[in-house]
């Protein structure tokens, strides 16, 4: 079974990343994480539990969310996050390849920094931190970032 098809047999057909280090990146993200838990999960939210002493991915079926719970959001849900009203996609990818630096009109640390994420919420999940946070991953936890380039860390 292939790796995307493990994600969608995880989540039911709907492909979110599972992997270890997504859940450690949303783990860290106590911006998003304490709104989240405190408003409660949204039916259809997908969490990992850190008391389970196993690696499954949970479907909310109500809103109670326990301090063990750790939100996923899917890639929609983090657009939302920094486009709420925008429904202009092609307007959202432009602002995702700036700050991807894709375009090559950014740094090659920018380059570099967004070349570390192995799928798109990673990605997502990276440039809500740094709109929203200023904060930068270093491959351990969110950190404040330098406002005109992103540290190079080796992964």
């Amino acid at each position: 079974m292939c790796d995307l098809e493990r994600r969608k047999a995880k989540t039911g057909g709907i492909v979110v990343d599972v992997s270890s280090n997504y859940i450690k990146m949303c783990e860290k993200a106590v911006e998003i994480q304490e709104p989240w838990v405190i408003s409660g999960r949204n039916i259809g939210d997908f969490y990992y539990n850190l008391h389970t002493h196993h690696r499954d991915i949970w479907k909310a079926h109500n809103k109670l969310a326990s301090d063990f719970d750790i939100w996923l959001p899917r890639q929609d849900q983090l657009q939302e996050m920094l486009f709420p009203d925008i429904t202009n996609m092609n307007w959202i990818l432009n602002k995702l390849i700036e700050f991807s630096g894709l375009r090559g009109i950014e740094s090659d640390s920018n380059v570099y920094y967004a070349k570390r994420f192995n799928s798109m919420e990673q990605l997502w999940l990276a440039y809500v931190m740094k709109e929203k946070y200023n904060k930068a991953w270093n491959g351990k936890d969110w950190e404040k970032a330098n406002l005109l380039e992103y540290k190079a860390v080796k992964k």
